[in-house]
């Protein structure tokens, strides 16, 4: 199987990882992944686009590489419409990895994308909302304990302003600045779409 032949080829251990799918949901939490692991995964979705339908990983010991090479195999799947993750690392080449998937149509699309607890810098935020701002059709949205500029949270706020399809959004534990909650509520108080908001943690 590729998911083998690529934990051989980078001399990482093969993990069961696969038998882990249920449902079309690979939930890995608190379960180490490796690069080769993360490759092997990879192009088991380009081996077989029907494999999963979600993935949820939560500190996992990934890096930036370590992602990109998971979402490089997940852009092949028939239909990927949920990547939650969490307490790892996302930064540059995990965006580029990203974008394919964003741009998918429907009823090909991403409908859910949360990113937590990720080490985000302001740089990197900027540069995924200008993805999703490019061509998403997400329904819900999870951004939580990132770095904004007042430039790339303006971005949002037009973001927000602008999604047809966004009904659930999680701003919470951003350290929002009191202008900048003013400016997302008076956007969210015109957008009848949006039914669960979370806002918690920040400076209201």
């Amino acid at each position: 199987m590729q998911y083998h032949f690529n934990c051989n080829k980078e001399m990482a251990v093969s993990l069961p990882v696969l038998n882990k799918i249920q449902n079309k949901e690979l939930s890995l939490i608190n379960y180490k992944l490796t690069s080769g692991i993360c490759a092997g995964i990879g192009n088991a979705c380009k081996a077989q686009p029907k494999l999963i339908q979600s993935i949820i990983l939560i500190d996992n010991g990934c890096s930036d590489s370590d992602f990109s090479k998971l979402l490089s195999g997940l852009v092949d799947l028939e239909h990927c419409k949920t990547i939650i993750y969490k307490m790892n690392i996302f930064s540059n080449l995990s965006l580029t990895a990203l974008r394919p998937i964003l741009h998918k149509r429907r009823p090909c699309n991403l409908e859910e994308l949360r990113i937590v607890q990720c080490r985000i810098n302001s740089a990197v935020t900027h540069d995924l909302i200008t993805a999703l701002t490019e061509s998403s059709s997400l329904k819900r949205l999870g951004l939580v304990q990132v770095s904004f500029s007042n430039s790339s949270f303006s971005q949002l706020c037009d973001y927000i302003r602008d999604a047809r399809s966004l009904i659930d959004l999680d701003l919470s534990y951003n350290e929002l600045r009191p202008l900048q909650m003013f400016k997302l509520l008076e956007v969210i108080s015109k957008d009848r779409k949006i039914i669960n908001l979370d806002l918690s943690w920040n400076m209201i």
